[in-house]
């Protein structure tokens, strides 16, 4: 169900410190969905993370949910 809606949970990323994981859940953004889907800018706002950590955690995203 969760690979089949790729409904994955933002804690699926590898390579990001949970930290960062944290500001983003803290942020409403829970699954990767959200993330990709949330304007960057938006994100930054919210959580206050570098727009480089952002868009690397964003394209960490999009591989697994596009590939």
């Amino acid at each position: 169900m969760i690979e089949g809606r790729k409904l994955y949970p933002i804690t699926y990323l590898k390579g990001v410190r949970n930290s960062f994981k944290d500001r983003l859940a803290s942020a409403g953004l829970i699954l990767l969905r959200d993330v990709v889907e949330e304007d960057i800018q938006e994100i930054r706002r919210k959580t206050g993370l570098p727009k480089e950590i952002l868009e690397r955690i964003i394209q960490k995203a999009r591989i697994i949910l596009f590939e």
